[in-house]
């Protein structure tokens, strides 16, 4: 086991799992293949309805083990994100197989999942991110969505069974929302009353969609995960730069003596470059040090003197 400091993180190479929800036909696939040098996992067999110009390299699985097998002995070198297309036909593909192993897993009186059955999606799906994590692939999972109601407000939820339209969330980084409004197609990330989303690390709220006229560059997923890495990483330098800067002027105020230490490390603090709250923080710190050397700050004077 190694441990890491916070300063020391790198997630330049960050492996991202994004889900894309939205209704049929506003076009989710073809978002999701924006994504740098996909392959296309098509289980529900749309691939067709993607503009030939835009369709990429796919993988068609008749099976869930055969999907699993594929993964594993493909020579995947050539790609860097995996679309599944959709998450309900992979469970639809994946309900076979899991009733095979256990029994238990199918209700009944039918040939559908039980709510055991619906733990060993959960599972399965878990699984299946790690293997992406593990092959450094980022992962786009698309749903459909179905339309709900929540008193008089019409919501959108993920349109899959159990409580994986809830669950599906703590397992991924990104989840978008695809819509049309007036002539724009547009993807959220943040969430609102109609829909779930997540974003985070500077991919929130709205962005439109390219409408690919004259078959431009279709890139928007691969410059939104650009934008993830870099600002996660920038993240990770800012954190550095804040925890230098609290060790240097905590260690200066605890090496405070006197009243003209505490005035001396007041200039050296306003003067610094602050970063998040070190400025408010340091401060406190500094009028906590006064109080034990029988001073305090004197707004008029704005330094501190002997009480």
């Amino acid at each position: 086991m190694s441990i890491v400091k916070p300063d020391e993180m790198n997630f330049s190479n960050k492996n991202i799992v994004l889900l894309i929800e939205g209704k049929h036909g506003v076009g989710k696939t073809t978002l999701a293949l924006s994504s740098k040098r996909p392959l296309l996992i098509d289980v529900e067999s749309g691939v067709d309805r993607v503009d030939a110009y835009y369709r990429k390299d796919t993988l068609v699985c008749d099976t869930w083990e055969q999907l699993l097998n594929d993964l594993e002995t493909s020579d995947l070198s050539n790609y860097d994100t995996l679309v599944i297309d959709t998450l309900g036909s992979a469970i639809d593909l994946m309900t076979p197989y899991l009733i095979a192993q256990n029994p238990k897993y199918k209700q009944d009186t039918s040939n559908q999942l039980s709510m055991k059955g619906w733990g060993a999606v959960k599972v399965e799906l878990k699984n299946l991110i790690k293997v992406c994590r593990d092959k450094k692939k980022d992962l786009i999972i698309i749903t459909h969505c179905k339309a709900d109601k929540d008193g008089e407000t019409t919501i959108y939820v993920p349109d899959i069974g159990g409580s994986m339209k809830d669950d599906i969330f703590n397992d991924i980084d990104l989840a978008c929302f695809m819509e049309t409004i007036g002539n724009k197609r547009t993807i959220n990330f943040t969430p609102t009353d109609r829909f779930s989303a997540k974003g985070n690390h500077g991919i929130v709220g709205i962005y439109e969609v390219k409408n690919l006229e004259n078959h431009e560059a279709n890139d928007t997923i691969a410059e939104l995960f650009k934008s993830y890495r870099e600002e996660l990483q920038q993240e990770v330098v800012e954190n550095k730069k804040y925890n230098e800067l609290m060790t240097l002027y905590t260690d200066k105020i605890i090496a405070c003596k006197t009243i003209t230490d505490l005035n001396t490390t007041l200039e050296a603090i306003l003067k610094a470059t602050h970063i998040y709250s070190s400025k408010e923080e340091l401060g406190t710190r500094l009028n906590a040090k006064a109080k034990d050397l029988g001073a305090k700050y004197d707004k008029t004077t704005k330094s501190y003197l002997k009480q």
